[in-house]
C-alpha cells in the first residue's frame, strides 16, 4: 500500500511506501505520475480509449511535461 499524506498517521504507518509531500503539492505528485505514465506507456491504453473521452489531449499534454522537474513536491521532513 502506497499512502500519499504529509502527516505519519495510522495508516501511514501501515504502508509499505509513506510518500510525506508537502501540504498543497498533491498535484506535483499527481502530474509526475501521469506523466511518468504516458511518456513510458506505461497503461492499458485500448481500455483508457474505449472507457474514457480526453485521452489524446491528456497524452499531448502530458508527453511534453518533464516528469522529474518536480522540485515543488519535494517530501517534508
Amino acid at each position: 500500500m502506497i499512502v500519499v499524506d504529509p502527516v505519519v498517521t495510522e495508516t501511514a504507518k501501515m504502508a509499505d511506501i509513506h510518500l510525506r509531500v508537502k501540504p498543497g503539492t498533491d498535484a506535483w505528485l499527481f502530474a509526475a505520475m501521469v506523466a511518468m505514465l504516458v511518456q513510458n506507456e506505461r497503461y492499458a491504453q485500448a481500455w483508457v480509449s474505449d472507457n474514457t473521452t480526453g485521452l489524446a489531449d491528456i497524452v499531448q499534454v502530458f508527453s511534453n511535461i518533464p516528469s522529474l522537474n518536480t522540485a515543488p513536491m519535494r517530501a517534508s521532513r
